[in-house]
């Protein structure tokens, strides 16, 4: 499980430099605060991931997977481009599929839990995800 969580945390921390230099070329008033947000956005999962392995019990962190998730398509973060001049709604766009694709590596970890302390643990961070989906999403929506 230690894996799976420093992989994830990786990941946010991969993206929030993604969107930082996003913003830092972004021709779009409202798409460069949107990008800065994401970008800050990201930076705070990956402190909410070591914090929870700070916290988490070591029977937790011990956990293994028989199938290791595959985070190298995950981590493959150039295939996505954010062009300087995307619109609003591309970069809402790009950050779904990112979200999705961390949540289904969630998915299948909480199918392959051999038990139900580390399946409820998995579950625990897919739904901090689903709430910080629906957070993003809601702070776009408001502008």
């Amino acid at each position: 499980m230690i894996d799976v969580l420093k992989r994830a945390r990786e990941f946010h921390e991969l993206l929030s430099v993604k969107y930082a230099d996003s913003s830092a070329h972004a021709t779009r008033p409202e798409v460069k605060v949107l990008l800065t947000f994401m970008s800050r956005h990201e930076t705070v999962l990956a402190q909410a991931l070591k914090e929870y392995v700070d916290g988490a019990s070591e029977k937790i962190l011990e956990s293994y997977f028989e199938a290791t998730p595959d985070f190298d398509n995950l981590m493959a973060t150039d295939s996505v481009h954010i062009s300087p001049d995307a619109r609003f709604e591309d970069v809402v766009d790009v950050a779904l599929r990112y979200d999705e694709a961390l949540m289904q590596i969630y998915r299948e970890c909480e199918r392959e839990a051999a038990s139900d302390d580390l399946r409820d643990a998995i579950h625990g961070l897919l739904e901090m995800e689903k709430q910080e989906e629906i957070r993003v999403m809601r702070a776009t929506l408001t502008g």
